[in-house]
């Protein structure tokens, strides 16, 4: 029975789709501070194109006019990062949660930030 159990996942496992693996080594992080957070992304080794960051919180809270509201959270559409450079987003709010999806050549990617 156990080890029916342990092939049934195993199998299930490998029918989901696994997220591709940026080549360029991107990276997406919140780093806290006494008073607020910064919300980071990294481009890694190559460009970063057509970047999206979404922030979560209660409430998230930004002062950048490249973000939006979108019913209960942040959009903010950074366009391109250039290899080896970062974004910096200053933020405020309580459980500050990102996501980060962007593209190299035609293939997306997306990160996420505890």
């Amino acid at each position: 029975m156990k080890r029916l159990l342990i092939g049934l996942i195993l199998v299930l496992g490998a029918c989901f789709p696994t997220a591709p693996v940026d080549p360029g080594g991107a990276s997406l992080r919140i780093e806290s501070q006494m008073t607020y957070n910064s919300i980071i992304f990294t481009a890694g080794t190559l460009e970063a194109k057509d970047v999206k960051l979404e922030v979560y919180g209660i409430p998230p809270r930004v002062n950048d006019a490249k973000c939006r509201e979108v019913v209960a959270h942040l959009e903010c559409n950074l366009g391109a990062i250039p290899a080896n450079k970062r974004f910096v987003l200053p933020a405020s709010g309580a459980a500050l949660t990102a996501r980060a999806t962007f593209k190299r050549d035609s293939t997306s990617y997306t990160l996420i930030a505890p």
